[in-house]
């Protein structure tokens, strides 16, 4: 089965690319979409550990995370598509790629932000998809 990786950040544009992925899936019987929201140990660590939570750190990261994926699982939930969804740790961008081409996704379907030019027009983290992508990537406002 072929897959569309989809990364979820919690945004109204990662949800326009959900419904743009389901679009392609409904399409062709054998796309498969990999929901994919990506936790950042980097930005958290400081904030979270060290104030006197007996939870551990990748227990909170992955809990963010599925509350993350629910509105984007729901969407998808009833239709004749195939997915799955998925919470990862990592520096976006990277984990992102390198789940593309672990999964040999044939495109990555992403929302997108930014009004402003540079990285700043895709957003940063798109920005570093779209440049170390193994795939072809389809940016969704």
């Amino acid at each position: 089965m072929s897959t569309i990786l989809v990364p979820v950040d919690g945004s109204a544009a990662a949800m326009h690319a959900v419904e743009f992925a389901a679009k392609l899936a409904q399409n062709d019987p054998s796309l498969k979409l990999h929901l994919l929201n990506v936790q950042s140990p980097n930005l958290y660590g400081s904030l979270i550990e060290g104030i006197g939570s007996t939870v551990p750190l990748h227990q909170i990261l992955r809990e963010q995370g599925e509350t993350v994926l629910e509105p984007y699982v729901k969407a998808l939930e009833g239709r004749t598509i195939a997915f799955d969804a998925q919470v990862k740790n990592g520096r976006p961008a990277e984990v992102i790629c390198n789940y593309a081409r672990d999964h040999n996704s044939l495109r990555i379907v992403m929302g997108t932000g930014g009004t402003a030019t540079s990285n700043y027009l895709f957003g940063s983290v798109a920005y570093a998809v779209v440049a170390a992508s193994p795939a072809p990537v389809t940016l969704i406002r």
